[in-house]
């Protein structure tokens, strides 16, 4: 799996996440989501999965 791939299913594995963008080349990802979406678990989910993350 890429690591595109696998940061956008992480993130879209994450309860009210709406979509996923991932620009590799600038290491970020665009999260659309409503109000059930909860930050902390999904920089906790994408840690897990052995990248950094924080917010911005």
């Amino acid at each position: 799996m890429t690591c595109v791939r696998s940061v956008r299913t992480t993130l879209e594995a994450q309860p009210g996440v709406e979509s996923v963008d991932v620009d590799f080349a600038n290491a970020k990802a665009t999260i659309v989501a409503n109000s059930s979406f909860n930050s902390i678990t999904a920089l906790a989910a994408l840690e897990a999965e052995g990248y950094k993350s924080s917010l911005n």
